[in-house]
């Protein structure tokens, strides 16, 4: 059995649990990789004219007890499954992800190379 502390002491979970302790920052996100791999690419916007465009600044592969964080403006990345058998990730947001109904916040349209 896991616990899983939220809000400000809210917690749930029976007495004798083993505790995982999540506390919500203001911005951003914390994720660890539990099973599997997780391959990721991170991004950055660079501004061109009246727009912006994505620019690729490095590739990662994510293990199991791998842990990473990211905050705006440098939260754009894109993940995906690197093995054959199921990845499993733990993701702590520091937002109401309930509230906002996801926690997509902005969509860019890849670079025409990675199409």
């Amino acid at each position: 059995m896991v616990a899983v502390e939220v809000g400000q002491h809210e917690q749930v979970d029976p007495p004798d649990a083993e505790q995982v302790e999540a506390r919500c920052e203001p911005v951003g996100v914390v994720t660890g990789v539990h099973e599997g791999a997780e391959s990721e690419r991170r991004y950055r916007l660079v501004p061109e004219g009246s727009s912006a465009r994505l620019v690729a600044t490095e590739d990662v592969v994510n293990h199991p007890g791998d842990v990473c964080g990211f905050a705006p403006p440098g939260d754009i990345h894109r993940v995906r499954n690197a093995c054959s058998s199921t990845a499993i990730s733990l993701h702590v947001y520091g937002a109401d992800i309930a509230r906002l109904g996801s926690s997509v916040r902005r969509v860019y349209d890849l670079p025409a190379d990675e199409l």
